[in-house]
């Protein structure tokens, strides 16, 4: 059995009584949370989307003033209600890595983000020039110091966001899913990051979904449900249960096995999910795996040798052809910054190449009217705030259908918000939801229309297991239609129990094409730096 040392030092952190609702509405987003963080500790805020996480860390940070709403009870950090306090005082000794990095950079070069917070601090040029170096050096982005922020990638602009927080000093760090729109190398080197962090004596809050990336430095798992604490775990021995399952969820491979056998966790003691592998027979789940890649014989999107630069001459792709089929679902993977947004937004038209063309259904994609475009493929990007923009949830969908004169508006709109899950959040502002319902919506706002391509760039991002399950299977039944499904992901195991094929991207070429399990089981995925998944081993 796995325990946490508790014995890690004098409180830091305390919570007393804390409730908070957002402006217009009724329901405490953060409901009666009690709460004591030890210095020097890990711990990790675990629950399922929407239950208050990245509110709760907010609030930590200092930005209730900000938020405005309502708010009762307090927060002490080293002893003072930081409620009374300025922000700016706060970054002395608290820094929140936000959940999407492109909100916390505002400097046009990597550089000049990172050595922006000691500046704002008054320190002489000299410690902040030492202070950005060493952050810099801790996070490992020496090589993309001169280039854009926003020309980054989503994962690397986090490790710039994350290299920005600690050039302030801070003695607390925050963190909002920072492993989501990383690959698999930058979740191990991250992991191991936060690892000498907190044994310099970094108090670090890590809210996230992915709690098998930082189980082996994690001190406290703090299950939080609807705005409260559900569970306080000091050990990993009570995360499978079904209880927790049951509200979190569980990997996909895990629920295969269980299927197979519902008793094995009962049966073997598992204390966590990676230690579930162990236990399972091969034979037994051979069944349930994805299906070889189904033959396909009709194109519906052509890519002929597009390459892509940007403005400072830094290539993104390189001569890359790929032939897309009517009816499959196809995985986009690779590293942090490898090309696959890029491709993503020339296939949709929203870039234009440097040389090469695009053709979906025989039709330069650039020939297309918007309106036109749109009825055939439809875009979920990586960060849904961008694409929000009406004053309610029901509005947002409402206007995707009136749009594109859809028969049936209202009744559509209504179908998928309870398909998703959104019916409840109909009347609310899209920028009140947490990220993850915000994901929902923008999946909601692109199925309406029911195109006959989609391409979601890591959808999964801010979502529980259960959620994406459910999506999952939407995706699925949208797929048995006959539709084209493009999914970009970091997430292997994603790409895995989703996809009829993957096309492995490096340095914006395609390295490799084929079936999942081909894929993710040859050289050539660790040739490019990236680790298979951890149930890989049981194929």
């Amino acid at each position: 059995m796995d325990y946490i040392d508790t014995d890690i030092g004098d409180p830091q952190i305390e919570i007393s009584n804390l409730r908070y609702k957002y402006p217009n509405c009724e329901d405490w987003v953060i409901n009666s949370i009690n709460l004591s963080i030890s210095q020097g500790s890990l711990s990790v805020l675990l629950g399922p989307t929407g239950c208050g996480k990245s509110t709760l860390l907010k609030l930590l940070r200092g930005f209730s003033t900000e938020l405005k709403g309502s708010i009762d009870g307090q927060i002490k950090i080293n002893g003072e209600n930081i409620l009374s306090k300025d922000i700016s005082q706060l970054s002395l000794y608290v820094s929140l890595l936000f959940q999407n990095p492109k909100y916390q950079l505002h400097q046009l070069r990597v550089f000049d983000e990172v050595i922006s917070g000691p500046i704002y601090q008054g320190l002489q040029w000299d410690d902040c020039k030492s202070r950005a170096h060493l952050a810099i050096t801790k996070v490992g982005i020496q090589s993309i110091l001169q280039k854009k922020s926003l020309e980054l990638s989503t994962g690397q602009q986090q490790m710039v966001a994350l290299a920005s927080s600690l050039s302030l000093d801070s003695n607390i760090l925050l963190l909002d899913e920072p492993f989501s729109y990383l690959d698999t190398n930058g979740i191990k080197k991250l992991a191991g990051f936060l690892k000498e962090l907190k044994e310099d004596g970094l108090t670090i809050i890590v809210a996230t979904h992915n709690i098998e990336a930082i189980r082996n430095i994690t001190d406290r798992i703090i299950i939080i449900s609807k705005g409260s604490i559900f569970r306080d775990l000091y050990s990993f021995d009570s995360l499978p249960t079904n209880e927790i399952s049951n509200l979190i969820g569980k990997p996909m491979w895990a629920k295969i096995a269980e299927d197979v056998d519902p008793d094995l966790i009962r049966k073997e003691n598992i204390s966590s999910w990676s230690s579930l592998l162990s236990t399972v027979n091969r034979d037994s789940i051979l069944p349930y795996l994805r299906s070889p890649v189904k033959k396909r014989s009709k194109k519906c999107i052509e890519v002929k040798n597009i390459s892509y630069s940007y403005s400072n001459k830094v290539k993104a792709l390189s001569n890359l052809d790929i032939d897309i089929y009517e009816g499959e679902i196809i995985g986009f993977i690779g590293k942090s910054g490898s090309g696959k947004t890029t491709l993503a937004k020339i296939i949709l038209g929203l870039i234009k190449s440097d040389k090469g063309e695009v053709q979906i259904f025989g039709k330069n994609i650039n020939n297309l009217k918007p309106q036109a475009k749109a009825k055939i493929v439809g875009y979920v990007s990586q960060n849904p705030s961008d694409t929000l923009f009406s004053e309610s949830v029901y509005k947002e969908c409402l206007f995707t259908a009136e749009t594109l004169n859809l028969p049936n508006a209202h009744e559509r709109v209504m179908t998928i918000l309870s398909e998703l899950g959104l019916q409840h959040l109909q009347t609310k502002h899209p920028h009140s939801l947490s990220s993850g319902q915000q994901r929902l919506l923008s999946i909601a706002s692109v199925l309406i229309s029911d195109p006959e391509i989609i391409i979601l760039d890591e959808p999964e991002f801010g979502l529980d297991r259960k959620v994406w399950e459910n999506i999952n299977q939407i995706l699925f039944e949208y797929n048995q239609r006959g539709n084209t499904v493009i999914l970009i992901s970091h997430n292997l195991e994603t790409a895995y129990f989703t996809c009829d094929r993957l096309a492995l991207i490096n340095e914006g070429i395609i390295v490799n094409i084929g079936s999942p399990a081909n894929i993710l089981t040859d050289e050539s995925l660790s040739r490019i730096g990236l680790n298979p998944p951890t149930f890989i081993e049981i194929l």
